[in-house]
């Protein structure tokens, strides 16, 4: 068993969230293109657009909360082990 699950877990969600920065930068410029699609004179264009800002929304939701659980689960971890030390 891991003698620190705190600092592994922080570690890891360090790296996560390296990783995952482009992918987000990424995504945020595929949004700001796809909002200007939805300008455009062709419906068909229009209701593409529609639909990878739908998609993209998706994706960017799953990756905030992947990060943001991870970051609770250590916050509480942290708690814990203060919590611990006390005792």
């Amino acid at each position: 068993m891991n003698p620190n699950p705190h600092q592994a877990r922080q570690s890891r969600i360090e790296r996560k969230q390296a990783a995952l920065e482009p992918i987000r930068t990424a995504l945020d410029e595929a949004v700001a293109t796809a909002m200007e699609c939805l300008r455009d004179p062709d419906s068909s264009m229009r209701l593409r657009a529609a639909h990878a800002i739908s998609q993209l929304a998706g994706s960017y939701v799953k990756i905030y909360e992947a990060v943001e659980l991870e970051a609770r689960i250590v916050a509480i971890e942290s708690t814990s082990a203060e919590q611990a030390k006390r005792n």
